[in-house]
This record gives C-alpha cells, structure tokens and sequence, in this order.
C-alpha cells in the first residue's frame, strides 16, 4: 500500500459520522422500508394553525401512520383528552358564573337546526368534517379510518359526562355542550348566519363539542343545567366550567334557575 493511499484512508476515517453510514447503494432505503413496515412510537408537535392540534402541549405521542385494510391511522391523537389536568377552582368558576347575563329565553320565531347551518362543516377541506375532527381531537388512541379516508372508524373515546368507553367511533355522537336550540333562545337568533355557522362547528374551545355515549346524548338534548347535570359527580365542576365559559365568550344569556345550578355546581369543584 502505497503512502498516498494510508493517507486517504486515514482521512476517510477520521471523518465524522462516516463509521456509521452505509457505503452500499439501496441499504438505506431498504431500512427505512423495514421501518416503515413495523407501527412505531414517534413525538408529534402539534401545528398551531390545525384545530386538530392541542392548545398549551408542546407535543403528543402517537403512532406513524399506516395505510391497510381497516384504514388509515392517523397520528394527531393525543394521550389525553380535553380536560385533563387540575380543573378549574371554584373561584374561577363563579367569576364566569357572575359576569353572565341573566334574561328569560325568548326568540323571535322558533328554533331550527338549519339556522346553524345543515350539518358539520369542513373548514380545512381535508374530506373530515367537524365530526371526524372532534373524534381525533378526543381519542385516547391512534384512529382508524374506513377505506375512504374521511370517516373515524376506530380509537378510544371515553364519554366525560357519563364514563362510558368505547373503541367504536358509531358509539358516540359530537355534542354541542350548549346546545344549538338553547344557544338560540339565547341570543344566537340575532346573529348573522355566519356566527351561528362557527358556533356550531366550534373546534376553538375544547369543551364546545364533546364526544357523548349515544345514549347520554340523547338524554342530555336541548336541555340545561337546571334541567340535566352529568350522571359522574366528578364532572360537575367541568360542566359548570364549561357552559358558562362557552356563554360568555359567545355573550348568551342565562336564565335565574340556569344560574343558580351553575352556582350549584361550582360548588363542586376544588377551592
């Protein structure tokens, strides 16, 4: 070997990160095709322009995304949902309580769901509406897809109000925790149809819209703490947090036996 030869060599040792590349053309793509192949825990940083992604975490842990029979799995589920944490104090809580407007419910002809617009938008125009959307949001779990790539098939939801879980997205219904009818009655019929289109498809606040147990939406429906509380206790203070944070931000009003629950419910949570 000749000198010129132990110098070159030398020096293609001496280089950093060389030791550990392939040298063979094709290797690394065919590890990174393996890779691929096998479902891997990967850290995702949530894009602050996705409504989708979760506002105050600065990442969430999911699963790469795969493409099979059953569907798509997608990665933006987060290991909590909504909520999760300390909640509120009850302080806070009848701060927000307190600075409601309390009036009788009144509109000038009667409530109907199209004024809200006809059914779940898609603002992003990704083929999932705000249904789909509330679903990844709120799965414990990687979601599945079915074959079209738009409907949520699979994950882990669990109903906050009641407890119920479930890995079947068909179980749960996209609740508007004020509902539609009473948000009307309330205000929303002089807003502009614009208005009442986000409103309905809120994805802002992560309360708006929760995934309920079929069942317990439907017992819930138009009514309001005065008329239907959570079945689980230990949500009360969540409720109560929720629907008057969501009226004051939308500037709804309460009525006095709506009030006096929420008072009630604050009372439930952490001084």
């Amino acid at each position: 070997m000749t000198a010129g030869v132990r110098i070159v060599l030398a020096l293609l040792v001496a280089l950093p990160g060389l030791s550990g590349c392939s040298l063979v053309p094709g290797d690394d793509d065919a590890s990174r095709r393996a890779a691929a192949d096998t479902t891997t825990a990967v850290t995702v940083t949530p894009d602050p322009t996705d409504p989708t992604s979760t506002t105050g975490q600065t990442s969430t842990t999911g699963q790469t995304s795969t493409t099979g029979q059953t569907g798509t799995t997608d990665n933006r589920a987060g290991a909590a949902g909504p909520g999760a944490g300390r909640g509120p104090t009850r302080a806070a809580v009848l701060q927000a309580i307190g600075g409601l407007a309390v009036a009788e419910r009144a509109a000038p002809e009667p409530y109907r769901r199209a004024r809200f617009d006809e059914d779940w938008a898609d603002d992003d125009r990704d083929c999932q509406n705000t249904r789909a959307e509330v679903l990844l949001r709120d799965s414990d779990a990687p979601v599945t897809f079915r074959p079209n790539g738009c409907t949520v098939d699979r994950g882990s939801w669990t109903d906050p109000w009641n407890g119920t879980s479930s890995p079947l997205a068909a179980t749960f219904q996209i609740d508007h925790t004020v509902p539609l009818a009473n948000a009307w009655v309330a205000g929303a019929w002089a807003w502009s149809d614009e208005q009442r289109r986000r409103f309905a498809n809120d994805l802002d606040d992560p309360d708006a819209l929760l995934a309920l147990e079929g069942s317990n939406n439907t017992t819930k429906g138009d009514k309001t703490p005065d008329q239907w509380r959570p079945p689980l206790r230990t949500a009360w203070c969540r409720y109560a947090a929720a629907w008057s944070r969501i009226k004051r931000t939308w500037s709804l009003s309460v009525t006095e036996p709506e009030r006096a629950s929420l008072v009630e419910l604050a009372g439930t949570c952490d001084a």
